[in-house]
């Protein structure tokens, strides 16, 4: 694996309504199949609430993932962080190990205790 130009991106959104349990589950699984073919590494927090994510993309990749976001009916109008870009000297890998998509209660660590 040779050492990549990345781009680190974050973004979050809230559902309205809250999604089901079933959407959190296909969204998740939907994602996976989007994007790991466009070598995305990071963490993605699916829930009912909505959506975290920090993540990597290969400078390469990264229109295809834009094209992703904007195309995707939830995720369309989502403002989006993105980081200059960074030639990272070792493999993509290091970043992130790999692509996390977790289902949590939450997209949001609080204190709060429902």
């Amino acid at each position: 694996e040779r050492a990549a130009s990345l781009r680190a991106l974050s973004f979050w959104k809230f559902a309205t309504p809250k999604f089901s349990v079933g959407r959190v589950t296909s969204l998740a699984e939907e994602l996976k199949q989007t994007w790991m073919p466009l070598d995305v590494y990071g963490r993605i927090y699916v829930a009912q609430e909505g959506i975290n994510a920090q993540v990597s993309v290969p400078a390469r990749s990264l229109a295809p993932f834009l094209r992703s976001i904007r195309s995707h009916e939830f995720m369309k109008d989502t403002p989006l962080n993105i980081e200059p870009e960074i030639h990272y000297g070792k493999p993509l890998s290091a970043m992130f190990p790999k692509l996390h998509i977790k289902i949590r209660n939450q997209i949001i660590a609080d204190s709060n205790k429902e």
